[in-house]
């Protein structure tokens, strides 16, 4: 099975008042290993949860390969 990249456009997450993460540009193309660093709080588990699909951003997009993955309810769906 062969990886896909994974792509961050513009990314952001916000809990009220409150940003998570603030538009945040990434790409990590298949095959390639990449780690995030920061302090605590700066975010790094909200991405993560992000791209899994767990927590739906508030401004941006998630794309798998070239499809766009959004949350709709409790569904995840990959648009083509």
């Amino acid at each position: 099975m062969h990886g896909q990249k994974i792509e961050l456009i513009n990314l952001s997450v916000k809990y009220g008042n409150f940003t998570a993460v603030q538009s945040t540009n990434l790409e990590v193309k298949a095959g390639e290993f990449f780690s995030i660093l920061g302090p605590s709080g700066c975010g790094k588990t909200t991405l993560l949860r992000t791209i899994s699909g767990f927590i739906k951003p508030s401004k941006g997009q998630v794309l798998i390969g070239e499809k766009i993955w959004q949350i709709l309810s409790r569904e995840i769906v990959l648009q083509h």
